[in-house]
């Protein structure tokens, strides 16, 4: 027989949850209740005790209504409901919608789950149905609210905004349907933008990106904010917009971006026959990406690349001459060390100068940023990630409503307790 299924939201003892029926549906503690176990309570007539008594169900998905008529008496038909109702749906429904998209599951995953265990259950079209109805407008009315707050404080501090953007396809490789782009204020620590891009809204999947940025620009100065500083990754088509449109924003590189991409390159190399000194250098090369940024300005370009450069002296033991800005290494005298130095004019230093001394990469190098990085955006993207995982497929409403809930989580997780409350109230 099928079960009566409820989630308990808060885990909360039955004891301590008031009974009012002024109480929110969500705020209810719930159970699973066998149906055998219920059906007991009305094997008797309420009025006269009679157990000459029909019983009809009737069942809306998690919802169950217990009809019952006494043959005896003949008093009026009882009925009992499991669950209270909004509107025109069963509580229960819609908040196992919300439990699933809340929680970040998968709709059908978690339905088929049900099904096994042999609980009454609503079906994948209804929470489609819940979903793009209730679950998406209560989302962005949250989110909605949430942002403006945001940007109203802000605006109140009077201060100028040094925005971290980065954007993330919903799937692997280069056939992505969807691109989110989010701006975050590194100083506030606080997202100020999402926006969501289709594939077809652009020329290609490569262009969703810029897309977001431009859209994400056009909602801050909307808000009558002003960015000064702005940090990336090294998107190329990006660079060159803002360069070209917002010649007033500095823009500038996140380093674990740069390090990331030279750290593939060198991987690559150190696995060639014959070029195991450079696999010995990889750590140093990646902490050296670092120091060049941490010890400089954001305005000392010219001081930043020398020090990078001074790295091809460096690795093959010249530690003095390097160029005027940075004439000397500042480490000390070095004494013995297992690692070797790299000889001057053999192929694996060639090919690793060719890496570390290539025009784009100075120029990159230049342009990193040596306070402000976008670590915060990253462990959002992995929030994301949970909520919204690459190897699945969602609806545009689907990703939206993933995506902003994130935001809203990161905020305050409490605000996800006000998108169910708003979605019972819809």
């Amino acid at each position: 027989m099928p079960l009566i299924f409820f989630v308990n939201r808060r885990g909360r003892s039955p004891r301590t949850v008031p009974t009012s029926s002024d109480v929110p549906p969500q705020d209810h503690p719930k159970y699973i209740v066998f149906e055998g176990e219920l059906l007991k309570l009305f094997k008797k007539c309420f009025k006269c005790g009679s157990r000459k008594v029909s019983l009809t169900k009737r069942t809306v998905g998690t919802f169950l209504s217990v009809f019952q008529r006494c043959g005896a008496c003949k008093s009026k038909e009882t009925t009992w409901s499991s669950q209270p109702w909004l509107g025109a749906t069963p509580a229960g429904n819609l908040l196992l919608s919300a439990a699933v998209l809340f929680a970040g599951a998968s709709p059908s995953q978690a339905l088929r789950m049900l099904t096994s265990m042999g609980v009454a259950c609503i079906s994948l079209r209804t929470f489609f149905s819940h979903q793009k109805i209730h679950l998406l407008p209560s989302v962005e009315a949250v989110w909605a609210q949430h942002i403006t707050e945001v940007k109203l404080r802000l605006k109140a501090d009077n201060q100028e905004l040094v925005i971290g953007g980065d954007g993330r396809a919903d799937s692997p490789g280069h056939s992505a349907k969807y691109g989110s782009y989010t701006a975050i204020e590194l100083n506030a620590n606080k997202i100020v933008d999402i926006q969501l891009v289709q594939c077809n809204e652009v020329k290609s999947s490569y262009h969703m990106e810029l897309e977001g940025f431009k859209r994400t620009m056009a909602t801050i100065r909307e808000a009558d904010l002003t960015v000064t500083k702005l940090i990336t990754d090294r998107h190329r088509s990006l660079a060159k917009y803002v360069r070209e449109h917002e010649p007033t924003i500095l823009h500038m590189y996140d380093v674990w971006h740069i390090a990331k991409g030279i750290k593939k390159k060198v991987d690559k190399l150190a696995k060639k026959k014959g070029f195991e000194g450079v696999a010995e250098w990889k750590r140093s090369i990646n902490n050296h990406v670092y120091w060049c940024a941490s010890s400089t300005t954001d305005a000392e370009e010219d001081l930043r690349e020398a020090k990078w450069a001074s790295l091809c002296n460096h690795i093959v033991g010249v530690h003095r001459g390097h160029s005027a800005l940075y004439p000397k290494c500042d480490h000390g005298r070095l004494g013995r060390r297992k690692k070797k130095w790299l000889k001057p004019g053999t192929e694996e230093t060639t090919q690793l100068y060719q890496i570390l001394e290539s025009t784009s990469l100075l120029k990159d190098i230049r342009k990193m940023s040596s306070t402000a990085q976008t670590s915060s955006l990253e462990s959002f993207h992995s929030l994301i990630n949970q909520f919204a995982p690459k190897m699945k497929a969602y609806s545009y409403d689907g990703m939206t409503c993933r995506v902003c809930q994130d935001s809203v989580y990161r905020g305050d997780p409490a605000m996800l307790f006000c998108c169910a409350q708003h979605c019972c109230s819809v």
